[in-house]
């Protein structure tokens, strides 16, 4: 973008903005992580309830014994009783066995499971049969413990098999379901996946947290950091009775040192390239565009320069909060339709070379009146007048009037509100203004609350994630900036020299 501050922008932001966005995705989505826990925990016990098929064991113990001499039978008998259990998976699947088995108990196959072991370093040589039945595992088991030494003698030679211990029938089950453990799999597993959506989402976000940023991603100098406006505790007046207000005591200083750093930057930037009109605008609404307007008009007229504020925003007009609007005021578009002359739509306030044009109503056909001859008429003649012309028009990502007024504006001031837009809506936006004669002189990074270039408040300030969007962002009443404002100028109005 031309004519804009190059920056070196510090590198190694990645894992921390990482951390950021995940926390600020967690603490509004947090209740997605215990909803997925509960639901795939409740998901997997009843999986497991419904596919559960219980399995009975019956086994029997055999010891084996060979005949040789004494000194070493022990260890033929545990050599002979290793063998068996290695050989017995190869007598199954000959068939040899099964087909005895099926024969003695009248069935056409064994679909149960038939497996023999051994106790290690002894003759001890076990049997067991898993089924679905229990009386099946106890038959089939009975079968083998019959039929199976006639079966293994031709395979091992002359075994003397004697039979320890065998099982009963089973009345409880082997494979009985441990739901806890199931529950609390699944709640791991739902939270997991929560976890998992919020890190892709923290991955994919991509807003301005730092004033860096601005410089980084959109090439264009940050003209001020100004945080979420509060005000201080020992003031009397209520929260909602008050619009922030840059040359009010009663407003947290640093908020009012971020706007008179906004002031100077801006004041710089229009002085040495000449420029006169200033339009302020954001990619949506909600960032809080309209409050600093008024204030940088404000910041820029205690400086000493005269200078008007402009309320562009035909569609939600908002800077009529700040002077008790009556039948009589005229408003922007009552001179552009020709019914009111210049001096009888601008108005002063008691802010020494502070003047506003306001607009009491909102216009369906905003686009036709600022793209009219006589809108650029309007900002040409309060440019022959005042130092600075300041206007607030609407957002720019949705709506075009913002880049119609820019174009015969002098300069564009962009707002962003700290960690709201994505950085590619924002670079679309103020891409647009370079093909205008306008250009951007600079962004402001509004609303900081978190990270680096945040500032510690009281309870005072409004929540983040509870703002209210009413008039471009802000649930402003009249409060004290009504009190404090001019009534109309009456007919007559205020001679001006152009």
């Amino acid at each position: 973008m031309k004519d804009n501050v190059n920056y070196n922008a510090a590198e190694g932001h990645f894992a921390e903005d990482l951390l950021y966005h995940f926390l600020e995705w967690f603490k509004r989505l947090w209740i997605i992580i215990l909803l997925l826990a509960v639901l795939l925990s409740g998901l997997l016990s009843a999986y497991t309830y419904v596919t559960y098929v219980p399995k009975y064991s019956a086994s029997a113990t055999f010891t084996v014994n060979v005949d040789v001499a004494q000194a070493s039978s022990q260890k033929y008998n545990q050599a002979t009783a290793a063998q068996l259990a290695k050989t017995f998976p190869n007598i199954l699947t000959s068939g040899a066995l099964k087909k005895v088995i099926c024969r003695e108990l009248g069935v056409d196959a064994i679909n149960d499971e038939i497996k023999a072991s051994v106790v290690e370093d002894t003759n001890l040589f076990t049997i067991t049969v898993t089924s679905t039945n229990p009386q099946q595992a106890y038959n089939v088991l009975s079968s083998v413990i019959s039929n199976y030494p006639q079966v293994a003698r031709f395979i091992i030679g002359s075994t003397q098999l004697n039979l320890l211990d065998t099982s009963s029938i089973s009345t409880f089950p082997i494979n009985y379901p441990d739901y806890t453990k199931k529950a609390a799999l699944g709640a791991f597993a739902g939270a997991a996946l929560g976890f998992a959506i919020i890190l892709l989402l923290a991955l994919s976000t991509s807003t301005v947290i730092r004033s860096s940023d601005i410089s980084k991603s959109f090439n264009t100098l940050c003209l001020a950091g100004v945080p979420e406006f509060t005000r201080k505790k020992r003031s009397k007046q209520s929260e909602d009775e008050h619009i922030p207000n840059v040359d009010d005591s009663n407003v947290n200083y640093k908020f009012r040192e971020s706007i008179f750093t906004l002031r100077n930057n801006v004041i710089r930037r229009c002085r040495e390239d000449k420029l006169k009109s200033v339009v302020v605008t954001s990619t949506i609404s909600g960032e809080g565009k309209s409050l600093i307007a008024i204030n940088l008009a404000k910041g820029i007229a205690l400086k000493g320069y005269k200078t008007v504020v402009v309320d562009f925003d035909l569609r939600i007009p908002s800077l009529a909060q700040y002077i008790n609007v009556t039948e009589n005021v005229n408003s922007v578009t009552d001179y552009i339709e020709g019914n009111a002359q210049l001096n009888n739509c601008v108005y002063s306030t008691h802010s020494e070379n502070l003047f506003i044009a306001v607009q009491k109503n909102e216009r369906s056909d905003a686009s036709e009146i600022v793209g009219s001859e006589k809108a650029k008429e309007f900002i040409n003649r309060l440019c022959g007048i005042f130092d600075f012309v300041i206007i607030d028009t609407p957002p720019s990502g949705y709506i075009s009037d913002a880049s119609v007024i820019a174009d015969y504006a002098d300069a564009v001031v962009y707002v962003i509100a700290q960690d709201v837009v994505s950085t590619s809506s924002i670079g679309e936006s103020i891409t647009a203004f370079d093909t205008l004669h306008a250009k951007v002189i600079g962004a402001v990074l509004n609303r900081i609350v978190k990270g680096s270039d945040s500032i510690s408040y009281g309870k005072y300030g409004y929540s983040r994630y509870a703002r209210k969007s009413a008039k471009n962002g802000y649930n402003s009443s009249y409060g004290e900036m009504k009190k404090e404002a001019e009534r109309s100028l009456g007919e007559n109005g205020v001679e001006f020299e152009e």
